[in-house]
């Protein structure tokens, strides 16, 4: 009985005299990839022109793209990659605002455990 031959998915492997192997892409599949993406970022563009500041001042900008990538549920994979800009001094204000809610909080979380202490101790005299 004869084996059926071997198909392969991918990229083919050519081994070189050192051991390394090299990849050898089919033109065409490349080709079709490259396409893939310059559509994608063609809608990308299209759709962050259309729905942004773009036709007022007839120009694309990152912050049309960033909101695109926020408000839209098709890019909202692209939210971290293209994130809002804001100033340093925002940010570092941001900063800190959350250490002083953080620090706030911990002493309001150590105030109730301090308060059912009290509590717990108040009960077990009163018994």
């Amino acid at each position: 009985m004869v084996a059926p031959p071997r198909m392969r998915a991918g990229p083919r492997r050519e081994t070189r005299e050192g051991g390394g192997a090299i990849l050898r892409r089919c033109p065409r599949c490349c080709s079709r990839g490259f396409q893939g993406t310059e559509l994608f970022v063609q809608y990308l563009a299209t759709y962050s022109y259309k729905h942004g500041r773009g036709k007022e001042k007839n120009a694309l900008t990152y912050t049309d793209l960033s909101h695109t990538a926020e408000e839209c549920e098709t890019f909202q994979f692209l939210a971290d990659i293209l994130p809002k800009k804001i100033l340093a001094s925002k940010y570092l204000k941001m900063l800190e605002k959350e250490k002083r809610d953080g620090e706030v909080r911990e002493d309001d979380d150590e105030a109730e455990e301090e308060e059912d202490e009290d509590e717990a101790v108040g009960d077990s005299v009163g018994s």
